[in-house]
């Protein structure tokens, strides 16, 4: 309901003049504005009593001297647009059936000449937005009625809020793809720049990788000779120890010879000794020989002197010869046991020399023996030191082997990680190239939504 009517022509028959700009408001005439919306032609033969119009008495029908009134509303698009009102000055009268006819004939005619102007003026609205849509404004909307246009404009609005959505996610999307594909085409070339990077790094630790491979199969070799030369040093050490011990053992038996021969030594200047002894014996019994040989002389002289002289001359020569005899044993005697004497020095000299040189002897051969036991023990240590060596050797070529083993697994993964770096600068170049066939989509599909205005509402989403 209308809250108020402006008048926008009142023509007075009797000064034959118009006028507008009286205005009514719904609050100070409710009965009349309520009367309106029943869309009814308000017939009030006597205006001062009608219950539309008596509102109306003392402020304007009494002043001017109005009784009669007749008001019949013009519509538009269920509404009311405005009012025919004709007011009769002088005595009431009572309006006939053609005058109600005629008047409302007039409202019809002007609520048709409404209804064909608010539908041009739509329709021209309508037009309008559609023009400004084609030169690619969709903030602009067109104003809806209750007609026929206004369905037409209320469906455009939604077509055109639609394809606002429409356009703005496609926006959006386009804004999203250009900077990911912008973002993608980076990333890519730096992927692709990585994946080369990469490449020439896989390549360098596969040349130091095989470079170790073939360090680790000469150290391999390498140990390999080691060992087999520490294997035969151990052989020549086993060898050196057995000769050593079959020397250790002559020289055992050389020492207890050397021993007995000591003791035959001692022994024979032992027998030295006695045999000095029994020089110096038979050097006394020499001289007793002469002594009795002296005296059985002395003896025979003084038989020969106080017996017969025959008999003692015969006693006396034997005794003479037997002194001379034992005078000659005596000094025979005395002659061998001389040269038994020098000969027994001679010996005892020897015996003397051969004891020193024996004894010399056993001090070289207890030296040698010496000598023989530090360098069995330090054959001993060479052994332990080779079996130790050895086993190093093993424990080394059994390190270069896991050594070689996983140089070679590395150097196969290597390989597949520089396949699989090949493989992924092969597809990032791919990566690339799409990237930039979307980058050049979405520029395009840029150019071609930035050719339409979108509302602020939709560019905020």
């Amino acid at each position: 309901m209308r809250d108020r009517v402006v008048c926008l022509n009142l023509y007075e028959s009797n000064f034959q003049q118009h006028s507008e700009g009286t205005e009514l408001k719904a609050v100070d005439f409710p009965a009349y504005f309520e009367a309106l919306e029943l869309d009814r032609p308000i017939v009030a033969d006597d205006a001062h009593t009608n219950p539309a119009t008596w509102e109306f008495s003392a402020s304007y029908f009494m002043p001017l001297g109005i009784n009669s009134m007749l008001n019949v509303p013009i519509r538009s698009a269920g509404r009311i647009a405005g009012v025919i009102c004709c007011e009769h000055i002088g005595e009431t009268r009572q309006w006939q059936a053609g005058e109600i006819s005629f008047v409302s004939s007039v409202a019809n005619l002007m609520s048709l000449a409404l209804e064909g102007d608010i539908l041009q003026q739509e329709v021209g609205q309508l037009l309008q937005v559609v023009s400004t849509v084609e030169d690619g404004d969709l903030t602009t909307r067109a104003d809806v009625s209750d007609r026929t246009t206004g369905l037409v404009a209320d469906t455009f609005n939604r077509l055109l809020e639609q394809l606002g959505e429409v356009l703005s996610q496609v926006l959006s999307t386009a804004q999203s793809m250009s900077t990911g594909s912008t973002a993608l085409g980076k990333l890519a070339q730096t992927v692709a720049t990585n994946a080369q990077e990469q490449a020439q790094e896989v390549t360098q630790v596969q040349k130091l990788t095989e470079q170790v491979e073939q360090s680790t199969q000469s150290s391999t070799l390498a140990i390999d000779l080691a060992n087999k030369s520490l294997l035969d040093v151990r052989s020549v050490v086993e060898q050196g120890q057995d000769a050593i011990d079959t020397m250790t053992q002559g020289i055992d038996v050389l020492q207890g010879g050397t021993n007995r021969i000591v003791q035959q030594m001692k022994a024979l200047g032992e027998f030295v000794g006695l045999a000095d002894q029994f020089v110096q014996d038979q050097s006394q019994i020499a001289s007793l020989t002469q002594v009795l040989a002296l005296n059985a002389t002395l003896v025979a002289a003084r038989a020969s002197e106080q017996r017969d002289p025959r008999q003692f001359l015969v006693v006396a020569r034997e005794f003479e010869a037997i002194a001379s005899q034992v005078s000659n044993l005596a000094q025979q005697t005395n002659d061998g046991l001389v040269s038994l004497q020098q000969r027994t020095d001679q010996i005892h000299t020897v015996v003397s020399a051969v004891d020193a040189e024996i004894q010399n002897l056993g001090g070289l051969v207890s030296g040698f023996t010496t000598n023989v036991e530090q360098s069995n023990r330090v054959f001993g240590d060479v052994r332990m030191t080779t079996a130790q060596v050895v086993q190093a050797g093993e424990a080394v070529a059994q390190s270069n082997q896991e050594i070689l083993n996983a140089a070679q697994a590395t150097a196969s993964a290597i390989q597949d990680i520089a396949e699989m770096a090949t493989r992924t600068a092969l597809l990032t170049g791919k990566a690339e190239q799409r990237s930039e066939k979307m980058e050049n989509l979405s520029r395009s599909l840029l150019s071609s939504i930035e050719f339409f205005r979108l509302p602020v509402a939709f560019l905020d989403k």
